[in-house]
């Protein structure tokens, strides 16, 4: 029996699994009525033509005798009304139609197939309420970023929920579906299924902070070394020869070598690195491997940036007194103190301007802008410590650069043993200890500290070689711990 396709109308043979003519597989079964005709002029599909009552009595007639009886009179009287009634019946069976008998050759399957966009898109021609087929199929375009990984077929991007489903967990210590990526940013992370393993990396194009699994997936790597069952385009694998890849995909965007080692890498745009295919290929074919990438924004990433200050900015404990020592974060500039990190909006209580900022930052984000007092400027870097998009007067300044041509007066250090603009560099040597690392660059000796194990904290020191004095002091804390 013929098919129709639920997209476009078209009929189609018993065993054909996709349209001719739109290419879709949805359709619904449809019966043969070949046999019947309509009751309006037509010839009815049975035989059982009505009988004209008043013909059939004639008939009767012609065939008594002159002399007849009272029982033929009876008789004939009789088989006269059997005809009427007859013929009632039969008048009555053509003016009302047997519905279920018609019911059952005309019915068609009100169960749809559901709609299958082979290349793995959006399908807008869903009919009814038949729910979309999100089944996606290999393509032989590098660019379609289709991938094949143990037997299910991927798109990228895709939804963390993909994966999951078909059984893949984060393997990764210290990562699970709840761990957070900043707004604007990306992340990767292993998952594992049945022992095998493979890299995967998700993004986060909007402002605000996001699980990971709420993000979506729009990067994967697979070595050879993990035994994956991995193919792309064109049935590409991680065990492909260099020749093999440039005759699938042609010339790469971009290529490099080393004595054992070669890497391709194929551009979807132009030099992006977020849209792109690289082919590691070495002579050790156990580290060979295949990364793709396809991070592409869509309107879910447009935020709208809040302008509520966030709760933690209140937590801040301005410093009555310099630092313990050289090692505190706790810095004097134009005879104010601060705490880094430190709320931009303490410094704009204090008569700094900002004169210069690229814009609103996005969760977890940093950037850097310009003050202004006095006639004096100085470069502030903020970073946005709340889950969502806010202004430049709602984020923290965790790292402050002052040089001397700046003329701003800007001290480190305890009460006693400080370090200013202008130090001597005698002075700075015996408080620094061996504690501090020493570069001696080309115009500048560096004495810098950091400690990142209980806090991401650094400071640095600038002398100058000809003057023999400080010309640059960096403070920089990022732990929040009010």
């Amino acid at each position: 029996m013929p098919k129709k396709c639920t997209m476009c109308g078209n009929l189609s043979n018993t065993n054909a699994q996709f349209c001719e003519k739109c290419g879709s597989s949805s359709f619904v079964e449809v019966y043969e009525q070949s046999n019947q005709t309509s009751f309006e002029g037509g010839q009815s599909s049975n035989n059982n033509s009505p009988v004209n009552p008043v013909a059939a009595s004639d008939n009767n007639q012609k065939k008594k005798s002159k002399n007849k009886t009272a029982i033929i009179v009876g008789l004939s009287v009789l088989l006269v009304g059997l005809v009427a009634i007859i013929v009632f019946l039969l008048f009555s069976e053509k003016e009302n139609p047997d519905t279920s008998k018609n019911d059952e050759t005309t019915s068609i399957s009100t169960t749809e197939a559901p709609s299958e966009n082979v290349n793995g898109g959006e399908n807008n021609n869903i009919t009814g309420n038949a729910p979309a087929d999100s089944t996606v199929t290999m393509s032989d375009d590098l660019y379609d970023f289709t991938f094949e990984l143990e037997g299910d077929v991927y798109k990228l991007p895709c939804d963390y929920k993909d994966f999951t489903d078909n059984g893949w967990t984060i393997s990764s210590s210290g990562y699970s579906g709840d761990t957070t990526i900043s707004g604007n940013s990306s992340d990767c992370y292993y998952m594992s299924r049945d022992g095998l393993k493979v890299m995967v990396f998700s993004y986060n194009f909007s402002g605000n902070v996001k699980k990971i699994k709420d993000c979506k997936i729009g990067g994967i790597e697979c070595y050879a070394y993990e035994g994956v069952d991995f193919v792309i385009a064109k049935g590409i694998t991680v065990e492909s020869s260099v020749d093999e890849i440039k005759s699938a995909f042609g010339t790469p965007g971009y290529s490099s070598s080393g004595s054992d080692y070669e890497v391709l890498t194929y551009y979807a745009e132009r030099d992006s690195y977020q849209n792109c295919v690289d082919f590691y290929c070495s002579d050790e074919a156990d580290y060979c491997s295949i990364q793709l990438k396809n991070f592409v924004e869509s309107d879910d990433d447009e935020t709208t940036t809040s302008t509520e200050t966030p709760d933690y900015l209140g937590e801040y404990k301005a410093p009555t007194s310099m630092g313990s020592d050289i090692k505190s974060s706790v810095v004097k500039i134009e005879g104010d103190l601060y705490q880094l990190p430190a709320p931009v909006s303490v410094f704009l209580d204090n008569g700094w301007e900002i004169v210069q900022q690229s814009g609103d930052v996005v969760a977890g984000g940093s950037d850097y802008i310009y003050v202004e007092k006095n006639g004096k400027e100085i470069e502030l870097y903020i970073t946005n410590y709340s889950d969502y998009q806010t202004t430049v007067e709602n984020c923290a300044v965790y790292k402050v650069d002052v040089d001397n041509y700046e003329n701003v007066d800007i001290s480190i250090g305890s009460a006693s043993d400080s370090v200013s603009i202008g130090t001597k560099k005698a002075d700075v040597v015996a408080l620094v200890g061996d504690e501090f690392d020493y570069y001696n660059g080309t115009y500048n000796q560096t004495y810098s500290y950091s400690e990142y194990s209980s806090r991401d904290f650094m400071v640095s020191i600038d002398v100058d070689k000809e003057s023999g004095k400080v010309s640059g002091i960096s403070v920089s804390c990022r732990t929040w711990d009010y």
